[in-house]
């Protein structure tokens, strides 16, 4: 794509430039209130007068057009080789691969053309495109990337507000920066750059319809706020408030809207259900007015749930090809849902085993045909350079998985039960994501599935999917989730009075004071958190264990 900027003077020649562009004998487009002269070199900008009548300012229009990737590439005259090659890589990997199955104009129809006029969001680009190239061949963090994040930063951090294109300039590089953050392993960074999105979002007034349809902004800024919360980190999300509301149509005309519909429900629940937590239970009254909302909670999102997966139902009947990627995502979406509102109590989990079986077939299903697709679809031509740097990333066959055999704590964890585990396999190669997936509905079948064999082929899939999906980390996920269920078993064979190595074949063996979950995980800094896992047993004294893990 490539920029087309077209200008309109009051008259051809004007002579109402700044002083000091006037003393430096230089042009100067007359911008207000600080030109763009004055505004790159750091001058003090100063205007001798108003324009007199007939020498109107110029008027700027910024027009985003498609154009050929060889034109895309040569329109950055201030871009040196390093740069292009990097800007190659991201047109060419980063942005088919960055939205998913489900969410595809965002990167490419709106990011991309405004690297072209926006040098900020042109070295951000430059930085993921480094980084998600390292990512696919599991390299170290590139200082060059880092380089180049930190002059985006710095750019706009000297942005002019006024600009007509500053609104827009801002939550990309929202985006940006959260994608960039995230690639890093530094998800409370992510988030933070997420909030500040939302919020520039809620205070944009005249801006609400700017070049980047305001939608699928909200839509990334609310799925990672969610997925945040999924995961149990709080702290980060004190800052942001819940979505206004969504209306559930009769049915959807894509799976994007459906998809969509539920992630800003499924905000809206969490966020509800965590300021209900949130009173003080001091009291009694505290303690019952807690419960009445939780109860009115669980009712209200059961009836959204049903509204949703009736339209996501005729939606998918209509629809031609029942296999496709972006649907397995909703039938899964749609079992996991159910699942999580009509299993209030942790031991009535055990009654939708057939679910969580479904969830895990379907997630291999997904995963196949996702890698399939990737592995034989004709994908752009890449230059001689970026083509070098890729080569490592299909040195692996790409459409098998593998089970890892390194397990969360090498003194505490002894995979007893290895029989039961599928033979391993090899690995899929890297893939990144900042749109929905599987890995939080196959971390729930491998964690709050007790039936031995399903919550081993969910974190088998788990471990071999080597995803990371917003802030969803396959790897990371799998340690979490079979760190529960070594507990979980360890607990059960001792209340049943069963050798480390006695067999488990049943959900009803793992009774409900052997139970734990993850209730939060606090990310930290440099690449480690606190993982808090919490007994189940409501009758019981709650036993609580804190764990530092590290990505």
């Amino acid at each position: 794509m490539e920029v087309v900027v077209r200008t309109r003077s009051g008259i051809s020649r004007s002579r109402n430039g700044c002083s000091t562009c006037k003393k430096r004998r230089v042009k100067c487009d007359e911008a207000r209130p600080k030109c763009q002269r004055c505004r790159v070199s750091g001058h003090e900008c100063q205007f001798d007068s108003s324009p007199s009548a007939g020498q109107g300012a110029s008027v700027t229009f910024i027009n985003y057009t498609p154009g050929h990737l060889q034109s895309q590439l040569t329109s950055h005259p201030n871009a040196d080789c390093q740069e292009l090659r990097a800007l190659e890589f991201f047109h060419e990997r980063s942005v088919p691969e960055i939205p998913g199955q489900t969410y595809t104009d965002l990167w490419g129809k709106y990011l991309l053309p405004m690297a072209h006029h926006e040098p900020a969001l042109r070295h951000a680009m430059v930085a993921l495109g480094k980084l998600h190239e390292g990512y696919l061949i599991s390299a170290s963090t590139n200082q060059y990337a880092l380089h180049q994040y930190g002059k985006a930063i710095n750019l706009i951090t000297k942005m002019d507000s006024s600009s007509p294109s500053a609104f827009d300039t801002a939550l990309a590089s929202c985006v940006l920066f959260a994608a960039i953050e995230t690639l890093m392993g530094h998800p409370r960074s992510s988030v933070m750059h997420v909030l500040s999105g939302m919020k520039i979002l809620k205070q944009g007034g005249r801006y609400r319809d700017g070049f980047i349809p305001r939608d699928q902004l909200a839509g990334l800024f609310d799925r990672t706020a969610c997925q945040a919360l999924e995961i149990g980190d709080f702290e980060t999300l004190s800052q942001s408030s819940p979505p206004e509301g969504f209306p559930v149509p009769d049915t959807f005309a894509s799976t994007r809207e459906a998809v969509r519909s539920l992630e800003a429900f499924q905000y809206y629940t969490l966020r509800l259900f965590q300021d209900t937590m949130m009173i003080p239970d001091s009291t009694m009254s505290a303690e019952e007015e807690k419960m009445a909302l939780l109860a009115a909670t669980l009712t209200k999102s059961r009836d959204l749930a049903g509204k949703w997966t009736a339209a996501c139902e005729r939606f998918l009947a209509s629809e031609t090809t029942t296999d496709h990627p972006a649907h397995l995502i909703l039938r899964i979406m749609i079992e996991a849902t159910y699942i999580q509102l009509n299993a209030p109590q942790e031991c009535d989990f055990d009654q939708f085993t057939s679910r969580f079986k479904r969830i895990t077939e379907w997630a291999e299903m997904y995963l196949r045909r996702t890698i399939t697709a990737q592995a034989t679809a004709e994908r752009p031509r890449l230059s001689d350079a970026v083509k070098q740097s890729s080569l490592s990333t299909s040195t692996s066959s790409v459409g098998t998985f593998i089970a890892s055999t390194t397990p969360l704590d090498k003194e505490k964890t002894i995979h007893r039960d290895r029989k039961l585990l599928p033979r391993p396999e090899e690995v899929m190669r890297p893939t990144f994501t900042m749109s929905s997936g599987v890995i939080p509905h196959l971390y729930m079948a491998s964690a709050r599935c007790r039936d031995p064999v399903i919550r081993r082929q969910a974190l088998r899939l788990l471990r071999a999917s080597n995803r990371r999906e917003g802030l969803w980390d396959s790897q990371l996920t799998a340690r979490v989730a079979e760190r529960v269920m070594l507990i979980e078993e360890h607990n059960a064979r001792r209340i049943l009075g069963l050798q480390e190595d006695g067999p488990l074949t049943d959900c009803s063996q793992i009774h409900l004071p052997a139970r734990i979950t993850a209730t939060s995980v606090q990310f930290g800094q440099n690449r480690e958190g606190v993982v808090t896992y919490a007994s189940r047993d409501p009758s019981a004294p709650r036993v609580q264990t804190t764990e530092r893990i590290s990505w």
